[in-house]
């Protein structure tokens, strides 16, 4: 059961790669335009808890048998 949700996990990041490359260049740039430490550690920590949430419902979606 456990290997068959990490499938599904590398099933998701396989399938939205555009994105997920699209959102790291997007938040990269960002980051390398904001000139504060802080600010940067701000972004970087709430880009990847967005990055997660999107993830976690794309997993619900599939295991649900939802597109």
């Amino acid at each position: 059961m456990m290997s068959c949700l990490f499938c599904v996990f590398l099933h998701t990041l396989y399938n939205m790669r555009k994105v997920t490359i699209y959102l790291f260049v997007k938040a990269g740039f960002m980051l390398v335009q904001s000139g504060n430490n802080r600010d940067r550690a701000i972004q970087l920590k709430n880009f990847a808890k967005h990055l997660i949430v999107r993830l976690k419902s794309n997993i619900v979606k599939v295991n649900k048998g939802g597109g």
